[in-house]
């Protein structure tokens, strides 16, 4: 009888240990009950309580928890662990995945590249902790900015284009305006105060200021068409250019600027540094730039300048400034100074009026591209 109360008082006190603490707590107060001396009511409430615990204990939702996370209830203490760890770790993969994937998406415009991005980072978002995907994700960041400020730059242009527009209708509308209050002020009234007036000079005259008036205002209904705004396009400006070559021929030149090297400059001195540099390099290109050119982003490393009239001679010029000013500027990271590796392309309608020019500077810039990535 003594052996058997002291194998109940080791099975309570082995069960304090258990990792359920209801089992635990119940056994700690079985282990300072049980005694030889235990009447028959003790023994009773003692045995109801277990009872109760054993119909009322349900794994069957932590079961069914559990297996979602690959753990079994037939899996050892220290493999459920194990198990619990690896999904902790990929669980805060998925977290920061979240949090990386809201900012991702670019402000103004959806782009298809970045949300192919996404959706690959929310279904695996275990490539966080891949060797190159800080390198990856600076890229996609540039991107975002990119296409950003391509969609703010072509509606810059857009308004930019047809304001000057708007400004020269203006500019005849007044003219039509000075010569008319002109034309009234040659007028001499006779001794009753009254001018003779042949009405078809002022029919005329109403008529050329009403087609000045409607000129205005369809420019003005155009700057304020989104559907135009949205159309708008440096290919479709270029369309126009060729069109006037092909008719009137009328010269225009392209420029290609591209920085080859600008992927060691994020990956090497960081975002802010890169981004200094094509503020930097904006402002050289735009200041270059004459009343008529106007400077299109093409892509995160390349700017386009669009000179209407210019020959090749005269964009030649503008080249080899603006690579003088570009190599003269230092860009400093701390003790390291910057040298982004500029690139240029260029060409007029005149030589090679048979081909878009424009395709031709790509594939010229993406070949020196290919060649330095090879390199």
């Amino acid at each position: 009888f003594s052996e058997f109360f002291d194998f109940l008082y080791t099975i309570s006190k082995t069960l304090q240990i258990s990792k359920d603490k209801k089992i635990r707590d119940l056994a700690k107060v079985t282990s300072i009950r049980i005694s030889k001396t235990m009447d028959s009511e003790s023994i009773y409430l003692l045995t109801k309580k277990w009872k109760e615990l054993e119909r009322n204990y349900d794994e069957n939702d932590l079961e069914e928890q559990a297996r979602k996370y690959g753990i079994s209830k037939y899996d050892d203490y220290d493999s459920v662990i194990k198990k619990l760890l690896v999904k902790l770790e990929e669980r805060s993969y998925e977290h920061f995945s979240e949090l990386l994937c809201l900012g991702l998406n670019p402000s103004l415009v959806e782009d298809l590249k970045i949300q192919g991005f996404i959706q690959n980072l929310t279904q695996k978002p275990f490539v966080i902790g891949e060797e190159n995907f800080k390198n990856e994700l600076m890229e996609f960041i540039n991107h975002r900015i990119m296409v950003d400020n391509m969609y703010v730059q072509k509606n810059l242009n857009f308004f930019n284009d047809n304001l000057k527009k708007i400004y020269e209708l203006l500019v005849l509308l007044n003219k039509s305006n000075e010569k008319n209050m002109d034309f009234i002020n040659t007028l001499k009234p006779d001794e009753n105060g009254e001018v003779k007036l042949s009405f078809e000079d002022l029919k005329l005259k109403f008529k050329q200021l009403g087609e000045k008036i409607t000129s205005l205002n369809n420019q003005i209904e155009f700057t304020q068409s989104l559907e135009e705004r949205e159309a708008w396009s440096v290919l479709k400006e270029l369309d126009k250019m060729d069109e006037n070559f092909n008719k009137y021929k009328v010269n225009y030149s392209l420029a290609l600027f591209s920085i080859v090297n600008y992927r060691f400059i994020m990956e090497k001195y960081g975002m802010g540094s890169l981004n200094e540099i094509f503020v930097r390099f904006k402002k050289i290109l735009k200041d270059s730039c004459s009343e008529f050119d106007e400077l299109w982003m093409i892509d995160e490393k390349s700017y386009l300048i669009v000179s209407p009239g210019k020959s090749k001679d005269e964009i030649t010029q503008l080249v080899n400034t603006n690579l003088k000013t570009i190599e003269n500027f230092r860009f400093i990271y701390k003790q390291d100074i910057i040298t982004p590796k500029i690139h240029v392309a260029y060409l007029d309608k005149q030589s090679k009026p048979s081909i878009n020019i424009l395709d031709e500077l790509i594939k010229q810039i993406a070949a020196v591209n290919e060649q330095y990535n090879e390199s």
